[in-house]
């Protein structure tokens, strides 16, 4: 799991013991960051993976004779603790994502009590998925193999070097991408003869190959309007060939993943399902606009004084009568239904539009009206309270996972017989919330085309 892409850093307020650590490293090949660390440093830095920390940062006495640590009992080591947890939170972000912790330190059996200090007194302190100790002393005078032995036997968890392993993969794997596409890219004029720095005309090629790989993934006029997009979306297939055939052979992850042989998924307890959903389907970093294709959007049956007045837009009437914002048109509840539970259901959910448009007419950026269909998000709502039986087959519901946004589950109904187009409804657009992804949106078209494409007959 140790390679020289490995995220690591060292943490410590001696200088010459920080150095002879990073040297320690170096001798294997791996690198690493090291920090000298004072009180004024404060640079949480994302994507650590292993840290190590000295446990005691400012030189305060601690007393290593005593046969249990008590931080309620002394003076000394709490404070200490404070000084380590302070410095933590100042050399790793809040989001970090998962990292092993390492005290690196003579006071190392002091540790399980510091665990207990920081489930007290710090629960804001970015979480490890490891902590274990070394004492620094047991790599003096020891060979580069013997140093990285010492060190992989700390993470003994086979989940942790997974998870690793698969970064460095993903790592190597675009390593790999660049090097097959730097042999194809010609590096000399065709009138150069062999010699070793050949490069003449490298700039040009590189812009033609690329600009042609850019076009042929994403078409001429979408290419254009991204270009970065339709570069990494041409490499990406390439990169996961590698990584996908790379590690196969390995069968790391099939010696682990006991529970694979059970057929129907299980989860944690209390695992919630919809984050991991939103993980997959739902794009919240990307620019929710009208074009764009899954964009949701909340909407809003409602108009202006004048309109009311008027009624000189009898379209939004109509529409606006027919749906009324009623439930009806989404969800029957059954008889067992409470009209509090109904209440509170419709309360806590709102109208959305969600673009459907054709893949192939987003990808190749052709003028289109943008095509949406009326939804619902509304709270989880148990089985037993709904009537399916009296549910119309033009509302898709099922199929749809439940997603998980800021710290709410929710499902989404959505009714085919709800078309709008962007030109006559943009007024009665609200909010945007985020993007639904392809797979989602490919789903919900594809069941969308078999609803209009049914075969209906006149029955007596």
């Amino acid at each position: 799991m140790f390679n020289a892409n490995n995220r690591i850093i060292i943490v410590d307020d001696e200088e010459p013991q920080l150095i002879e650590l990073a040297k320690t490293f170096l001798a294997t090949g791996i690198g690493c960051k090291t920090i000298w660390y004072n009180p004024t440093y404060n640079i949480p830095l994302k994507n650590v993976r292993i840290a190590f920390f000295d446990m005691n940062l400012t030189g305060k006495v601690i007393d290593l004779d005593q046969e249990t640590f008590d931080y309620k009992k002394d003076k000394n080591l709490s404070s200490a603790f404070n000084d380590l947890t302070f410095a933590i939170q100042n050399c790793i972000s809040i989001d970090n994502g998962p990292y092993a912790l390492i005290f690196w330190s003579k006071h190392a059996k002091a540790f399980p009590n510091f665990i207990e200090y920081v489930n007290e007194r710090c629960p804001d302190l970015p979480s490890p998925i490891l902590i274990n100790a070394m004492n620094k002393s047991d790599l003096a005078g020891k060979s580069a193999e013997e140093i990285q032995s010492n060190i992989e036997q700390i993470f003994k968890d086979k989940s942790i070097s997974l998870l690793f392993d698969f970064e460095g993969k993903c790592e190597n794997a675009a390593i790999e991408t660049v090097n097959e596409i730097f042999k194809i890219i010609p590096k000399k004029e065709p009138a150069e003869e062999n010699g070793w720095l050949n490069s003449g005309g490298f700039e040009e090629n590189f812009d033609l190959i690329f600009s042609s790989i850019a076009k042929a993934t994403l078409g001429f006029e979408h290419a254009n309007a991204n270009i970065d997009r339709a570069v990494y979306e041409a490499l990406l297939p390439m990169m996961n060939y590698r990584i996908i055939n790379n590690s196969i052979k390995e069968n790391k992850w099939k010696e682990y993943l006991n529970s694979i042989s059970i057929k129907r998924s299980q989860y944690p307890t209390d695992f919630k399902k919809g984050i991991l959903n939103s993980i997959f389907h739902i794009d919240t970093i990307s620019e929710v606009t009208f074009d764009k294709r899954g964009a949701v959007f909340e909407y809003q049956f409602e108009y202006t004084f004048w309109e009311k007045l008027i009624s000189c837009i009898p379209y939004f009437k109509k529409l606006n009568e027919a749906s009324l914002l009623s439930f009806s048109e989404f969800i029957s509840f059954s008889k067992t239904a409470t009209s509090e539970q109904i209440d509170q259901i419709r309360g806590q959910s709102k109208f959305i539009v969600i673009e459907i448009s054709a893949s192939c007419d987003f990808s190749q950026n052709k003028n289109r009206n943008h095509k949406y269909v009326l939804g619902l998000i509304t709270p989880i709502i148990k089985n037993d309270i709904i009537d399916e039986t009296r549910i119309s087959q033009r509302v898709f519901y099922k199929e749809m996972p439940i997603f998980h946004l800021n710290g709410e589950e929710f499902q989404i109904w959505i009714n085919f017989n709800y078309i709008l187009s962007s030109f006559s409804i943009d007024k009665n657009f609200g909010k945007p919330l985020f993007i639904l992804k392809k797979e989602i949106i490919d789903l919900i078209g594809n069941r969308y085309a078999n609803h209009v494409s049914r075969i209906g007959i006149t029955s007596f």
